[in-house]
C-alpha cells in the first residue's frame, strides 16, 4: 500500500517526467491501426473473459466440476462469450473516440456474451453454477470490456484537463450548454482556458459536481464568487438567460475587469463559436 501512494505522489506531484498520463504519452498507442483491429479486440476480450471467470471462482471459492475439467469450461465459457460479444454487435463500433452510445452498445454485447455462455453451460454440462458466480463473471467482464474500450477517451480528458490554458475561466450554466462550453475548453487546448467550475442560479446545484468541476453557487452570490475566485473571464453558456440577468452579469464582470463572453453553437458550418458579449471588458 505505501508503494502504491509513493507512486501516485511522484506521479502526481514530484517528479514532471513521470506525470504520463497528464503528459499524454500514452496517447500515441491508440494511433496504431493494429490497436483497431477486430481481432486484437477479440483477443482482448478473450482475456478480460477468462480472467472474470478465473476472479469469478476465486471469490466464489467454487471450482465448477472437477479441477481436471475446470480449463475445459473455461474455454466454452470463454468462446460462448465471445459468440454473444460478437452477435451483440460489439465488434462493428469504432473505440477510439467512444461515448455513451459506444458505451451502451458495449453493455448490451457484454450481456449478451455473459448470457450465452450461461446457456452454453447448461446445454454442454447439466450442473448448475452458483448464480453469484455469473453474477460475478457479468459484472468483470462488465469492467474490463466497456473499461478497456473507454480508455482512450478516459486518457485524452485526463490530458486535457492537465494542458489547460491560463485564462482562469467560470462557466455560467451549469446545463447542457455549460457542459458543452467545458468541453469545447479542454479539447481545444489553443483558446487558453482554465476552467475553475461553473456557477448556476439553481441553488440545487450548489455544490454539486459537473464533469469533476464545481458548481460554486449563483444567485446572488456572484460578487462573491467573482472575488473569491478572481477569474479572467465569465463564459455565459446560458441559452435561456434573461436580458436583465445578462445585464447584472455585465455590470458584476465590468466591476472587477473580469471579460465576459458568451458560448453559442451556430449551425453554420458546424462549427462551435465563442465570441465576446456586448457590454463586456475586453
Amino acid at each position: 500500500a505505501a508503494a502504491l501512494v509513493l507512486g501516485f505522489a511522484a506521479t502526481r506531484w514530484w517528479y514532471e517526467e513521470l506525470r504520463l498520463i497528464d503528459r499524454g504519452a500514452l496517447l500515441p498507442l491508440f494511433d496504431n491501426p493494429f490497436v483497431h483491429r477486430r481481432v486484437t479486440h477479440a483477443a482482448f476480450d478473450a482475456a478480460a473473459a477468462a480472467l472474470a471467470f478465473l476472479a469469478a471462482i476465486a471469490l466464489t471459492d467454487h471450482v465448477p466440476g472437477e479441477a481436471s475439467e475446470a480449463w475445459l469450461r473455461a474455454a466454452v465459457v470463454v468462446g460462448a462469450t465471445l459468440t454473444g460479444l460478437w452477435i451483440g454487435g460489439i465488434y462493428r463500433a469504432s473505440y477510439l473516440h467512444a461515448g455513451l452510445s459506444e458505451a451502451l452498445k458495449a453493455s448490451r454485447s457484454v450481456l449478451a456474451g455473459a448470457g450465452l455462455a450461461w446457456v452454453a453451460w447448461l446445454l454442454l454440462f447439466g450442473s448448475l453454477w452458483p448464480i453469484a458466480g455469473w453474477l460475478l463473471y457479468a459484472y468483470v467482464l462488465l469492467t474490463l470490456v466497456v473499461g478497456g474500450r473507454m480508455l482512450s477517451r478516459l486518457l485524452l480528458h485526463a490530458h486535457e484537463r492537465a494542458t489547460s490554458g491560463t485564462r482562469r475561466v467560470l462557466i455560467y450554466g451549469a446545463g447542457r450548454a455549460g457542459r458543452q462550453a467545458l468541453g469545447t475548453m479542454l479539447g481545444n487546448p489553443k483558446l487558453g482556458f482554465l476552467p475553475l467550475g461553473f456557477v448556476d442560479d439553481d441553488a440545487g446545484m450548489t455544490g454539486a459536481e459537473v464533469q469533476g468541476y464545481l458548481v460554486h453557487g449563483g444567485n446572488g452570490e456572484l460578487d462573491e464568487i467573482l472575488e473569491r475566485l478572481t477569474p479572467s473571464d465569465l463564459v455565459l453558456a446560458a441559452p435561456t438567460a434573461t436580458h436583465q440577468r445578462r445585464g447584472e452579469l455585465a455590470r458584476a464582470c465590468a466591476q472587477r475587469g473580469v471579460r465576459l463572453v458568451t458560448f453559442d453553437v451556430q449551425w453554420q458550418g458546424a462549427e462551435t463559436v465563442v465570441e465576446t458579449l456586448a457590454g463586456g471588458p475586453a
